[in-house]
């Protein structure tokens, strides 16, 4: 019993830390790129009922951070028209709408939407320790568990108002039923249902559909359970979009990518499509993305259009808790000491079916991001190993587990609230951290709250800012870094200064387009001070520190 109290000590402990931690990010950071355009999106489907604004990402998780917002909880919130473009930079023209019309709720409107999603990174650590006291003992669960609470990447995704967090508990839910010992005809509708959802949180759910087909297929009665289980998902995928254009005739939709293209050359053109018509275009825009890329991508001070298959095994590399990736390291060897169970291999095979594509077939490298739905299944894996240690010694057994929870609870509590631009000690040794990796690794817009409280050196302050909240809404005067030398206070985002091209908020409200080359002229200076991923120069002379 005493051990039992113990365990659940340490899950208390755990989602203690990482709700605190959690929220206190949420109402500190500014809302980051992605979130700008995410949680408006949601407001305007469940307020003017209408699908296509922002459909390159599935509804339900936009929806479901609106949630507060609609229900009136941050306030007298006005929601605008959605009339602009579906696709592009259609959904962040609405964001910067929805800004300008709530510029005094604005931020805790957002604040709002990250609660939501931290409920769901909860549930999901929660999901952890169940899946694996089904065969281990319940302190490498909570260890388990544990770990993914306090994992720095999870950390820096799990109070922002974007789907990453969404899927991630969504997927493992799916994959919860699915590797339950028996699918029986009842479960076999939620195990569709389930599979409905985490297709409705993001595309890339469409990957683990060969789990769904495996554990609906296994006999007696496969047939029955797979017509009940796909119909399920289905109707579910239909309700998620309120029944809107439930089916569309396959020559009816104007597809962009080439691979959606194919699929209508080959098909007949009146094949019924019974599946909602803005997930099923939503679907063929973000797989058009893949196929051209949307931005350049950046590793360790080179930029490429086409990527390197290595880029995310650096970033894991680089972002996570060096504890953590030396328990990986062991994994291959000591699953194989062990033996593998049922529900390891559920989970490695989720790792592989999600993850290889996004290593090996994804264009867009702009983050750890793209790894993060697999990170509860690699947490579970993490348990299995600690469920082998747990075999020595007991003095050496539970003196690792001491140094895991410490090591663990120390460096989320020490990064806090910078988790997203956390890099881990090999990183630091290497250099700054603007030339390892950029955009949601490090820079997306969240930081822009620091300067609230910064003090310059007097006279004007010149601002690059990497994000879409405008800086006025802190109250802060300035004008936007120009293209050749000035002296003064200059802070620019590190995405900028390393030569992105994005867009840029300009004092009068509008954006800019700010090319690659903008900042040559700052590059002769070194940064006299940062603010998380702001680096401030003062070019009133060269002399650096």
């Amino acid at each position: 019993m005493r051990f039992r109290q113990s365990v659940l000590l340490i899950l208390l402990l755990c989602v203690l830390v990482h709700l605190m931690l959690g929220l206190y990010a949420a109402r500190q950071e500014t809302p980051t790129v992605d979130e700008y355009a995410h949680m408006p999106a949601g407001l305007s489907y469940g307020s003017h009922g209408t699908w296509a604004l922002y459909s390159k990402n599935p509804p339900l998780i936009k929806l479901w951070t609106s949630l507060p917002a609609q229900a009136g909880w941050a306030g007298d919130i006005q929601v605008p028209q959605p009339d602009v473009p579906s696709f592009g930079w259609g959904p962040w023209l609405y964001g910067m709408k929805f800004e300008k019309l709530n510029p005094t709720v604005y931020l805790d409107a957002f604040f709002a939407a990250r609660i939501m999603v931290l409920l769901l990174s909860v549930a999901s650590g929660f999901l952890i320790f169940l899946w694996l006291r089904r065969e281990t003992d319940d302190l490498p669960a909570a260890m388990a568990a544990g770990g993914f609470w306090l994992s720095q990447t999870v950390l820096a995704h799990a109070h922002l108002a974007t789907v990453d967090v969404g899927f991630c508990f969504a997927l493992l839910l799916f994959a919860f039923y699915a590797s339950q010992p028996r699918v029986s005809l009842g479960s076999a509708a939620v195990l569709g249902m389930s599979f409905a959802a985490a297709l409705a949180s993001k595309f890339t759910a469409v990957f683990a559909l060969p789990l769904l087909l495996v554990a609906l297929g296994r006999p007696p009665r496969a047939a029955t359970r797979m017509v009940i289980g796909l119909f399920a998902a289905v109707c579910t995928l239909q309700l998620c979009y309120l029944f809107s254009h439930p089916f569309t005739w396959l020559g009816d939709f104007k597809f962009v990518s080439r691979a959606f293209l194919a699929m209508q050359n080959l098909l007949p053109h009146a094949l019924p499509v019974p599946l909602p018509q803005d997930f099923v275009l939503g679907f063929d825009a973000q797989v058009g993305d893949t196929e051209t890329g949307e931005f350049s991508n950046f590793l360790l001070g080179q930029w490429s259009r086409e990527g390197w298959w290595y880029y995310s095994f650096v970033a894991l590399l680089l972002k996570e808790n060096i504890l953590t990736l030396l328990l990986l390291i062991a994994a291959p060897f000591v699953l194989v000491r062990r033996g593998f169970s049922t529900g390891m291999c559920w989970a490695l095979a989720t790792v592989f079916l999600i993850a290889l594509p996004m290593i090996f077939a994804n264009p867009l490298q702009v983050g750890i991001r793209y790894l993060l739905p697999v990170f509860p299944f690699v947490f579970i894996i993490v348990g299995y190993v600690l469920d082998q240690i747990l075999r020595l010694k007991p003095k050496v057994a539970y003196g690792l587990m001491a140094v895991l929870f410490v090591v663990w609870t120390g460096s989320a509590v020490w990064a806090s609230p910078s988790h997203l631009s956390y890099f881990n000690a090999l990183a630091d040794r290497l250099g700054p951290h603007e030339d390892l990796l950029l955009d949601s690794n490090l820079d997306w817009g969240q930081d822009l709250y620091r300067l609230r409280e910064w003090q310059g050196q007097g006279g004007p302050l010149y601002l690059l800012y990497f994000g879409h909240v405008s800086p006025s809404l802190y109250g802060l005067q300035w004008e936007m870094v120009p293209d050749h030398p000035v002296e003064g206070d200059v802070v620019v985002s590190a995405n900028f200064f390393k030569g992105m091209n994005y867009v840029a908020p300009t004092p009068d409200g509008a954006w800019a387009e700010v090319s690659g080359d903008r900042l040559h002229w700052l590059r002769a200076y070194k940064p006299t001070a940062r603010l998380g991923s702001l680096l401030i120069f003062d070019t009133r002379s060269k002399a650096s520190p």
